[in-house]
């Protein structure tokens, strides 16, 4: 059955609610008359017994001693009750299909989610795989706070859609929730939402937290802003040696677009340009110089997405999901890159290996990241105007790539190593 049907039936027994309540409760005024106040006969000219006496109904026998009780609106409790219950059918209407859809976390306003928030743990289980079993945490993190490429909800805690009072309340609610629990996936959550709440969540946090509160800035910055173009560097190690460079230019309607330059053996001196991009309806593109042919598919880019054109777009976050990600973040520094104050936060993946991230203590850029020893992200600007041309690159004319381009650029940020260096032409 269409959704439609609901949203018919949800309008029709609203109205019908609440003409039966407006004229339950306020149809039957008594416009200057006197009444009985227990069987609503008119008491025009009946005379009080006696100087203070009561007035006496005629039909019932009532009897008021206040002249304010003769000019009661009448109410009907019974009707006013029925309207209530077509009010209910009229809010169940409306939330059937988003109960079907999204669960009944999904009901509750704001205030009410932010106010259970030191909660959560006692309505199920935290998750900590690809199966949350706690609804409400998957509601508050993935749907109100959460944002992504390709998001089909509107996370507005996170994008500004709460009141000023809501605000100051999951202020005070996620620290207060970030500094009780012992739980690094809550830790996680408390802070994202700390974050949004907040410009500098740092400060206010304790210094075993101040770890999770300096990469939830800098997802928060990256997931809100409007547009920006970044350029840097990845290494990526293994058994081939294989470094890559990329350029990224993200929109937050969901468009983005990357190139990348990897060498394929470390003997051969090879490089493959790979291109991607996605397109406002979701549409994925790729080409690379192996295949040279463009294929189109879908593809969506969730929260706890990897691989290298996630990294390049958001690189803190791919290292900050409640499911994987980086354990028990530190910041135990605060350096200076490139002119820049940043907080040195440092902690371990799922398996292990070391991370540091340098985060920009003003903006929550990553200006610099290494994974296990290896420089896998360096970002040195963060631009709110994308060049139009990007959406119009065509994978057959190399010369107008973005990416080649820019490599005089990429190279100016890696001063100790050669990257460009390309013997084969």
């Amino acid at each position: 059955m269409g959704d439609w049907i609901f949203t018919l039936l949800m309008w029709l027994l609203l109205a019908v609610g609440l003409a039966g309540l407006g004229w339950a409760l306020l149809w039957d005024r008594p416009g200057g008359r006197q009444r009985c106040p227990k069987c609503w006969y008119d008491m025009a000219g009946i005379e009080r017994t006696g100087a203070d006496g009561p007035w006496t109904c005629p039909e019932c026998g009532h009897q008021t001693t206040r002249e304010r009780r003769l000019r009661r609106t009448r109410r009907r409790w019974g009707i006013a009750a029925l309207a209530g219950l077509v009010l209910l059918g009229s809010y169940a209407s409306y939330g059937y299909p988003v109960v079907r859809d999204h669960g009944w976390w999904r009901l509750p306003p704001d205030i009410v989610l932010i106010t259970l928030l030191p909660h959560i743990d006692r309505f199920g289980v935290v998750p900590d795989n690809d199966a949350p079993q706690n609804d409400m945490f998957v509601e508050v993190y993935f749907e109100r706070s959460t944002t992504n490429p390709s998001s089909q909800h509107h996370p507005w805690w996170t994008r500004g859609g709460l009141w000023p009072w809501e605000r100051w309340l999951l202020k005070h609610q996620s620290l207060h929730l970030l500094e009780t629990t012992s739980q690094a996936r809550v830790k996680v959550l408390a802070a994202r939402l700390l974050a949004a709440s907040v410009d500098h969540p740092v400060p206010l946090v304790s210094e075993e937290n101040k770890g999770y509160a300096a990469i939830a800035q800098a997802v928060h910055a990256y997931e809100t802003c409007e547009s920006y173009i970044d350029y840097g560097v990845m290494f990526k190690p293994g058994g081939f040696g294989r470094y890559t460079m990329f350029v990224t230019a993200y929109e937050r309607s969901g468009r983005f677009h990357q190139e990348s330059r990897y060498r394929v053996t470390p003997t051969a001196r090879r490089w493959s340009h790979r291109v991607a991009w996605t397109d406002a309806d979701g549409n994925h593109f790729e080409w690379d110089d192996f295949r040279r042919a463009t294929t189109s598919k879908q593809r969506q880019f969730g929260a706890v997405q990897f691989g290298d054109m996630y990294e390049a777009l958001m690189p803190a976050q791919t290292f900050f999901s409640p499911l994987t990600g980086i354990r028990g973040p530190q910041l135990w520094a605060e350096e200076d890159v490139r002119g820049r104050s940043c907080y040195v936060v440092s902690g371990r993946d799922g398996i292990g290996r070391s991370m540091t991230f340098h985060i920009d203590q003003d903006t929550g850029l990553v200006l610099r990241h290494e994974h296990d020893g290896m420089v896998e992200h360096l970002e040195p600007q963060f631009n709110t105007a994308i060049d139009p041309h990007w959406w119009n690159f065509a994978p057959d004319r190399l010369d107008d790539s973005p990416l080649l381009e820019r490599l005089d650029d990429i190279n100016a940020i890696l001063p100790d190593v050669d990257l460009l260096a390309d013997p084969g032409g």
